[in-house]
C-alpha cells in the first residue's frame, strides 16, 4: 500500500486530514517510517513497517468578525435564513479573506440575538444565488441531512463559441 494511502485511511479521519495536508507533512518531514522520514507519498509500505506522524495542534482561527453589511434577506424564522449571495461575495471567512464575507455580514445582522449563523452550502465567489443559513445547532444538522436531496440549477451565459 502507499504511504499517502494508508495515513488517509487509518489515521486522516481521527486528525481530520485532508489529502493536501498529509502532502504537506511528507514533504515537510513530518512523516516518519520504521523512525526514517518519509520522502515520497507513493511510498510503498511493507508488512510491519511503523508509520509515525509529527502532527503539531493547528493554531485557532480567528473567529469572524461581525460587519455591518447588507444582506438581501429573502425569508427569516427561528431556525433559518435565506439570503441571496451576490457574485464577488465569499461565503465564509478564509485565512485569505477574513473580512467582507456572508459570514461576516450575517454575524452583524445577528448583532446580539443570541444565535451563531452556520452555512449549510456554500457558493464559489463569483457564483450569485440563494444561501441558506442555520441559526440554530439543529437546524443545521437536519437542513445538512436534507440536503443530500437538494436539487441546483445553475444558468450560465455565454459570449461567443468556447473551447
Amino acid at each position: 500500500m502507499r504511504l499517502d494511502q494508508c495515513i488517509r485511511r487509518h489515521l486522516a479521519a481521527g486528525f481530520g486530514l485532508s489529502r493536501a495536508a498529509i502532502q504537506r507533512l511528507i514533504d515537510h518531514g513530518g512523516v516518519v517510517i520504521n523512525g526514517v522520514p518519509a520522502t515520497r507519498a507513493a511510498q510503498r509500505l511493507a508488512a510491519g513497517d511503523v508509520v509515525g506522524i509529527a502532527a503539531s495542534p493547528r493554531p485557532p482561527r480567528p473567529a469572524p468578525l461581525a460587519e455591518s453589511r447588507r444582506l438581501e434577506i429573502l425569508h427569516e424564522d427561528d431556525d433559518l435564513l435565506v439570503v441571496v449571495k451576490p457574485a464577488g461575495m465569499v461565503a465564509h471567512p478564509t485565512s485569505r479573506q477574513r473580512g467582507g464575507t456572508v459570514v461576516n455580514a450575517l454575524l452583524g445582522h445577528a448583532d446580539d440575538a443570541g444565535w451563531t449563523p452556520r452555512l449549510v452550502q456554500r457558493l464559489d465567489r463569483d457564483t450569485s444565488g440563494l444561501l441558506l443559513v442555520a441559526k440554530t445547532g439543529e437546524a443545521h444538522a437536519a437542513l445538512q441531512h436534507a440536503a443530500t436531496s437538494f436539487e441546483k440549477d445553475y444558468l450560465a451565459v455565454v459570449w461567443g463559441r468556447p473551447a
